[in-house]
This record gives structure tokens, C-alpha cells and sequence, in this order.
């Protein structure tokens, strides 16, 4: 089977079928072979990587000339489509493109041209040659993150790079409850107390690890040497007790001050993670409350999440000081559609709607959702100035504070087939 792909710079529309199809050969036709030839060395990475091999090859029309459009395209349909089976898929493509296969249909209208084209905000395939065959009713092209930021000249950088990098997490029943134990926590303390409250004391988790001496899960330092040491950080040391309190009612951890030290002891290493950094408490539940939610089938709406995705912009991970790169908190895939999540657990600025956008449209096009959780952005003037210009972007804003955890589930299952709910 061959496929015959009209190239978009919409890189998804370019291989969406093939991921649901996996055709013998599949032909661009386009302007620019330049980038045709860039794109199908990333396209074959990443379907080789699947063990799926296709043949990709690339046919160049002039710019702005509908009769070399028609011409080559007429051509293609002589020499090919009365060989093997052939389908035209109109997803993506240049406009004079698709007006010249509109042309060469009618042309050849008798020798079975096959056409569709994928609605991937719904996942259905079209018949676009009415004779009410399609390849695919209702499948799904099952993208995974890695595959999607690949698709777009990037890659994911991963723990194994020395520095940063994506960390995955054992999600063991055990771990689940933890999760669950900290977010309530964390609802908790705002309920009683402020968020701001858990930002303070988990930045003394974080700088007892950064600056003490470790042994196994507990990690221990002279008071006053944290507090010089935070203080070179504009960090105020602080013990928030009703927050320790509860962290050693669930289990968590236990805090201990005595002879002048403090010392704090974790219940296992993932937890440590989730303690030693502010915001990781809330991006948890997202990535957690993600991978829960169902569609009314029962089936998983999404097919991959990710929490702390490093994406380099270029794709070539050099290991040093010269890559471009961005963290984003939580990340999900329904099918082609990409999700881009940034959770800020305290304070927020302007600053963050801009980075959130710039890297959903770097790696996710037209087909991006964006969704900003903050738990505390209040009813300031601020605030509302906030609300208003995240509307305006089509960032979708979630307070989980101001929600169940039900409808806060609710929001993330849907937060794929949406750009604003205003």
C-alpha cells in the first residue's frame, strides 16, 4: 500500500495514518524539499523505533503554479495507481496543493481514486472519494510524547544525561496512597493555613538535602549552618509544625530537632523527591489524576503522560551549557493531540503564560492545549488580569482549590478536546 501525503507544516498531519495504517511507502508532495527531505530522516527514526519500516520518498511542485501541481500529480496517479493500491490523504497539505488533487480526481475519476483525510481533534477518518470506504472508522493514531517532540525536531532528555533530566516514577499502589497522602496535605494546609505555608517548609527540606550530610533516607545539619546557608538565598528557615505534623501522621517523613541539628527522615525515595521540591506535590496529582482519567467507555483518555518532560528545542543533546532547553511539569498524548500542563503551587507571574505558550507551539502546532493549574492565584486585581490574558492566549486555567478532586479529575480528562472553556 502506498500513501501519497501532501505536506503540512503541521508535522502530526504528515504521519498521523501512518501510525494506524503503517503503508508500505508513503510519497510527499510539496514546495519546499528541503524540508521534506529534514523531516522524513526524523519520521523514519520514528518508525523504525517501532520496528515499523516504511519507505518514505518526496515529490517537489513549484510554488504558486497550479498546472506543475496538476501536472506531477497526474503523473504520480499514471505511473503508480493503476499498479498498486494507492490512497491520496488530504489531512494536511498546501491549499494549491489540494485544489490540484481536486483537479486530477475528476480527471481520473474512473480509475478508483482513494481519498480521506483524519479529523484528529475526534479521530475519525473522513471518505473524501465518496465511495463510502475509509481506512480506519474511529482509530486513533496513538502518538507517544517522545514520538511527538521527535516529530517536531526536538528530543526528550532523559535522567540517564548527566544534569537534568525526565526522571520516571514507579507507580506502585504504595506510592499512589502518597501521592494521595500529599495532596491532601497540601488542601489541607491551604484550607487552614496558606500554600504558602508548605512552600516554606519544603524549602528547608530542600536545602537540608542540598547542604547536609546524608545516610540512607535521612539527611542532617547544624541549625545554624542552614541558616546562614539559606540566608545567603534570601530563604527564611522556618518549622511549620502543624505541616510536620501531618507529614509524620501519613507516614511521610519525620522531622527532628535536637543538640542544635535537624534532621529529616524520608519513608522512601520517591517521596524524598516529592519533598525536596515546592511545586512537585501538585504536579504528582496532575500527572496522577491524568493517567486515572476515563472516557465514558471506561478506556484511558490518555495514551501516554509524562511528568517533568526536559525537551531540547534542537534534538542534538550536546550534555553541556549549550543546549536550549524547557522543562514542562506534566505532559499527555490523546492520540495525535498533545497537552501541555504547567503547575504553579504558590505564586505565579505573566512571565509563566508566555513560556507556556511559546513551547506548546514549538511542539504541538495548532493542535496544542495548554492548561495553567495554579492553586493560589486569589481575586486580586492581578489575579483578574491573569484570568483575562490566559483567556485571551487560550491557555485553559485550573484552581484546584476551588474544585473537588472529582471535578478537578473531570478538568484534566478533558482538558485534550478543548482550547478554552470561556
Amino acid at each position: 500500500m502506498t500513501y501519497v501525503e501532501f505536506f503540512d507544516k503541521e508535522t502530526v498531519e504528515n504521519i498521523c495514518t501512518c501510525f494506524v495504517t503503517q503503508p508500505d511507502r508513503v510519497i510527499f508532495i510539496g514546495s519546499d524539499k528541503g524540508a521534506m527531505e529534514n523531516c522524513i530522516l526524523r519520521y523514519e527514526k520514528i518508525f523504525a523505533d517501532r520496528d515499523i519500516h516504511i519507505r518514505f520518498e518526496c515529490l517537489a511542485v513549484r510554488r504558486d503554479d497550479l498546472s506543475d501541481s496538476i501536472a506531477k500529480i497526474s503523473e504520480l496517479v499514471e505511473r503508480i495507481g493503476r499498479e498498486e493500491p494507492t490512497v491520496f490523504d488530504l489531512t494536511g497539505g498546501d491549499d494549491l496543493c489540494l485544489v490540484a488533487m481536486g483537479v486530477v480526481y475528476e480527471r481520473y475519476r474512473d480509475c478508483g481514486i482513494r481519498m480521506h483525510r483524519v479529523n484528529l481533534r475526534n479521530n475519525k477518518v473522513v471518505d473524501c472519494d465518496a465511495n463510502g470506504n475509509v481506512v480506519s472508522e474511529g482509530d486513533a493514531p496513538g502518538i507517544s510524547i517522545v514520538e511527538n517532540i521527535r516529530a517536531f525536531g526536538g528530543d526528550v532528555v532523559f535522567s540517564d544525561r548527566k544534569g537534568q533530566g525526565t526522571v520516571p516514577w514507579d507507580l506502585t499502589e504504595d506510592f499512589i496512597r502518597d501521592i494521595e497522602s500529599m495532596w491532601k496535605i497540601l488542601r489541607t494546609i491551604h484550607n487552614g493555613v496558606s500554600v504558602g505555608s508548605w512552600n516554606r517548609q519544603i524549602r528547608v527540606f530542600e536545602a537540608v538535602e542540598c547542604y547536609g550530610r546524608t545516610d540512607g533516607l535521612t539527611t542532617a545539619i547544624a541549625l545554624p549552618e542552614l541558616k546562614r546557608q539559606m540566608s545567603k538565598e534570601n530563604e527564611e528557615y522556618v518549622h511549620i509544625a502543624s505541616l510536620t505534623g501531618l507529614l509524620k501522621e501519613y507516614g511521610l517523613a519525620e522531622v527532628r530537632e535536637a543538640d542544635g541539628e535537624i534532621s529529616v527522615t524520608y519513608k522512601n525515595a520517591q517521596v524524598k523527591r516529592c519533598l525536596t521540591k515546592a511545586g512537585q506535590a501538585l504536579e504528582m496529582i496532575v500527572y496522577l489524576f491524568a493517567l486515572q482519567a476515563k472516557d465514558k467507555k471506561g478506556a484511558p483518555v490518555y495514551n501516554d503522560v509524562m511528568n517533568g518532560v526536559y525537551i531540547d528545542w534542537d534534538g542534538r543533546i550536546h550534555g553541556g551549557g549549550c543546549d536550549t532547553e524547557n522543562e514542562i511539569d506534566v505532559m499527555m498524548m490523546h492520540g495525535a493531540v498533545p497537552v501541555f500542563v504547567s503547575c504553579k503551587n504558590g505564586k505565579v507571574d505573566m512571565e509563566e503564560l508566555y513560556k507556556l505558550d511559546a513551547v506548546a507551539a514549538r511542539f504541538g502546532g495548532k493542535y496544542a492545549r495548554k492548561v495553567l493549574v495554579a492553586t493560589s492565584l486569589g481575586q486580586s486585581d492581578f489575579a483578574s488580569c491573569f484570568r483575562q490574558r490566559a483567556e485571551d492566549m487560550k491557555i485553559d486555567l485550573i484552581e484546584p482549590m476551588e474544585l473537588s478532586d472529582e471535578a478537578f479529575r473531570k478538568e484534566l480528562g478533558h482538558a485534550w478536546s478543548y482550547i478554552t472553556k470561556r
